[in-house]
């Protein structure tokens, strides 16, 4: 007993199986396998003209129709029946080649009581065949071989599109893992930024404080201020560039008298740019790294200017201060850490340059809040 028939005799539940394969015959697969039965009767038009004469086409045009419409729609239903089954456990094999049986027989069966039914009604009924018994053995065997032609490119079809999204699935999971795997190393690296900003200004508190306790008040002041902007946030891998430059007016109140006092910071961004998409703790770290990491011997700046643009469709964004230094650009932790967390987020699509001592100038892909492209 195959595994088809066991599956039969144990009761695999038919009324659901028809019922699902029912469900499935939809207007557009209606459609498509009449278009089918069209093209079947064309072939078998043509090949009647060749193979026979312009009578007998005459004679059987009608027949060939009947043949093709039941046989193409009998084989389609039988499919979807073996498809349920080779979906509940059954062997593919036998329930795709148990249904282009059934379906060639059932077809078979349907026209030759449509051929009766005709001939009852008239027995010279134009293009009808005469001789329905033999009609019906030649229709059986001829479309038992066809029908399984049909199936075999409907099932490897089916096996290639099931593969197809196996790989697309596979794909999908891969880059999730890649994603989680991304954020793991982004809030890592973050993780190791904020509290060395932290701990960076502490230090300075407390040793102005030592100096001078007004000053070191005013300090502590401004870190107040600092941690109510910035912990709220403190975990998000996202941010505006708003947020970031609003954290770096903050921060740099703090470094005010650190860096002498005297320190303004003025950003130069348009509305329509304020709500654009930036990865949190980036402005902090490349104006910690200009600004108070500037090389040894260099003045200290007096103004820091933040201005944002659109170049390419990349937002770019230029911090200058008007310190002088006749030094290079100092290639620091700070730096070494930005550049990495623009490789990792954006995959060499940003780019971070230092033409001067003075100047940075970022380039991330411009993303809007709202999602639309500029």
């Amino acid at each position: 007993m195959t595994s088809l028939a066991l599956a039969v005799a144990e009761g695999v539940p038919w009324r659901k199986a028809f019922a699902r394969a029912g469900s499935r015959v939809t207007w557009r697969v209606v459609v498509a396998t009449f278009a089918i039965a069209v093209a079947m009767q064309a072939w078998s038009l043509y090949d009647s003209a060749f193979a026979a004469s312009q009578m007998f086409v005459t004679r059987t045009y009608v027949s060939s129709m009947i043949v093709n419409v039941l046989i193409a729609f009998s084989i389609m239903f039988t499919t979807f029946v073996a498809d349920e089954f080779v979906t509940i456990g059954a062997p593919a094999l036998p329930a795709y080649a148990f249904g282009v049986l059934v379906g060639s027989a059932s077809g078979s069966l349907a026209q030759r009581l449509v051929h009766e039914a005709l001939l009852r009604a008239s027995p010279a009924f134009p293009g009808v065949q005469t001789t329905p018994n033999a009609y019906a053995v030649f229709v059986f065997f001829e479309y038992l071989i066809w029908g399984t032609i049909a199936v075999w490119i409907y099932v490897s079809r089916q096996h290639e599109m099931r593969a197809r999204a196996r790989m697309d699935a596979s794909r999908l999971q891969r880059a999730e893992t890649q994603r989680r795997s991304l954020e793991a190393q982004l809030s890592a690296l973050q993780a190791q930024i904020e509290p060395r900003f932290l701990l960076d200004m502490l230090a300075c508190a407390r040793d102005r404080y030592e100096a001078d306790a007004t000053s070191g008040s005013t300090m502590l002041g401004a870190l107040i201020a600092y941690l109510r902007t910035a912990l709220p946030r403190l975990r998000e891998t996202g941010s505006t560039l708003a947020r970031e430059l609003e954290l770096a007016r903050a921060y740099l109140d703090v470094m005010r008298e650190h860096l002498g006092g005297s320190l303004a910071f003025e950003p130069d961004v348009p509305d329509g740019l304020c709500k654009a998409r930036m990865a949190a703790m980036l402005m902090l770290p490349l104006i910690h790294a200009i600004v108070v990491r500037r090389p040894a011997g260099s003045r200290p700046p007096r103004l820091i200017l933040a201005s944002a643009r659109i170049a390419d469709d990349k937002l770019r964004v230029r911090v200058v201060h008007d310190g002088y230094t006749a030094a290079p650009a100092v290639e620091n932790d700070d730096i070494a850490g930005i550049r990495l967390r623009l490789q990792a987020l954006y995959q060499g699509n940003a780019s971070l340059v230092l033409p001067h001592g003075t100047t940075a100038i970022l380039e991330i892909p411009f993303e809007p809040a709202d999602g639309d492209r500029r």
